[in-house]
């Protein structure tokens, strides 16, 4: 099922009400946060798994308001280059100012998972956090698969009541094209 049959409305009008700016996620997260029957700290567990030096390259797609970006920076003071991409640059725009102010040296940029601009293997990391169920699947793992270096880590996470049902084929799909 397309994205916009599932929920009812075209691209651009999903884009105008959920990444216009960042009220809903932030809202969503703040809502996880409170409500969750089993909390967890999700960007120290991603963290954990990527094993990181802190000194890689790492690209966040689908970044939303770029909380991971920044936990990267403050938390786990990471000196390495960061860059985060979303749909709409609405979504980060709070975060690019404060960022920017708090001079954290995060990228963003507004684009699409399935066209990234960038060269192939320019980052050693790679991320699509809560965000595969909202495109389509094989051409997002193949482009993240072309900017991801030899030795590159990959991580993703499905957060969605549409996606849970497909995180076998997520999984199954992204370990064979990224090895």
């Amino acid at each position: 099922m397309k994205n916009q049959e599932r929920l009812g409305l075209n691209d651009r009008r999903y884009r105008e009400i959920v990444y216009a700016s960042d009220n809903v996620l932030t809202l969503k997260k703040r809502v996880h946060e409170l409500y969750s029957s089993v909390p967890i700290d999700l960007n120290g567990e991603i963290c954990g798994l990527l094993g990181l030096d802190g000194r890689e390259s790492l690209l966040d797609i689908g970044c939303g308001i770029g909380d991971f970006l920044v936990h990267l920076r403050k938390v786990q003071k990471h000196t390495g280059q960061l860059w985060g991409g979303d749909i709409s640059s609405g979504v980060f725009r709070e975060a690019k100012v404060k960022t920017t102010q708090e001079n954290l040296r995060i990228n963003f940029f507004e684009g699409s998972i399935v066209q990234l601009p960038f060269v192939r293997k320019q980052f050693d990391a790679v991320t699509a956090l809560h965000m595969l169920s909202h495109v389509p699947l094989g051409q997002a793992l193949k482009e993240c698969h072309r900017v991801l270096s030899e030795q590159g880590k990959f991580i993703a996470t499905a957060n969605s009541l549409y996606s849970y049902p497909h995180v076998d084929k997520y999984r199954s799909m992204a370990f064979k094209m990224m090895h």
